[in-house]
């Protein structure tokens, strides 16, 4: 077990070498020892994601070491370009530091010829003001358990933010319970539309399909 310690004792034994010769042992041998526990650590498996909204609603986390953590939801406009699109892996975010004043707020993000850049995204995060959802979640971990990868369910933090099963698109943060100033922030979509484009020589259809029912339409377009 981890953090435990063993003490391990060497006995005597009648053994003879080759040449017949004794092992001799004198004093008192043994030792101590113990294996340490594994560094804890939470991190997000996924920076973005589409959350079914007539089915689970959970968000993919790995851990080691953490029982708890503190969870922070924003409900944002899903055509708001200060937000979106997100990176590959998720935006961190120090809350030690001071912050934002008047006049220091970054501008909304509305240029047309680029994506929003991820630091100038962590800025727009850090001047959000305050949170639809912030409390602490119990999560499916063993303080010395093995790693796992685990959903955090998220259904009943929406619920309470824009009703039952209902779209929109969010903010997801989580921060450590240790020492730690950083939280890390991902972006969701709540939606039961599945798109596909499907390319022919003269043609593009676009094919729009529930994710709860499986029924679908589609759209021609030149």
């Amino acid at each position: 077990m981890v953090d435990t310690l063993y003490r391990l004792n060497l006995i005597d034994s009648p053994l003879q070498d080759a040449m017949g010769r004794a092992l001799q042992l004198s004093g008192k041998h043994e030792l101590y020892f113990h294996f340490p526990a594994r560094p804890a650590f939470l991190a997000w498996e996924s920076s973005q994601g589409i959350i079914e909204r007539y089915g689970p609603q959970m968000v993919p986390l790995k851990g080691h070491g953490y029982e708890r953590l503190d969870l922070r939801i924003y409900p944002v406009d899903p055509l708001n370009r200060s937000f979106w699109p997100f990176p590959n892996r998720a935006i961190t975010v120090n809350e030690a530091k001071r912050p934002l004043g008047p006049g220091e707020q970054p501008s909304p993000f509305n240029e047309n010829h680029r994506h929003i850049y991820q630091n100038e995204l962590s800025k727009q995060v850090q001047a959000l003001g305050s949170p639809a959802i912030s409390e602490l979640v119990t999560l499916p971990l063993q303080k010395n358990g093995k790693s796992a990868k685990f959903g955090l369910d998220l259904k009943s933090h929406l619920a309470r933010i824009n009703g039952k099963n209902q779209p929109g698109s969010y903010l997801v943060g989580v921060r450590r319970l240790d020492d730690s100033a950083n939280r890390a922030w991902i972006w969701v979509q709540v939606t039961d539309l599945s798109l596909t484009a499907i390319e022919e020589s003269d043609t593009v259809h676009f094919v729009v399909t529930s994710i709860n029912t499986g029924k679908s339409g589609h759209t021609p377009a030149t």
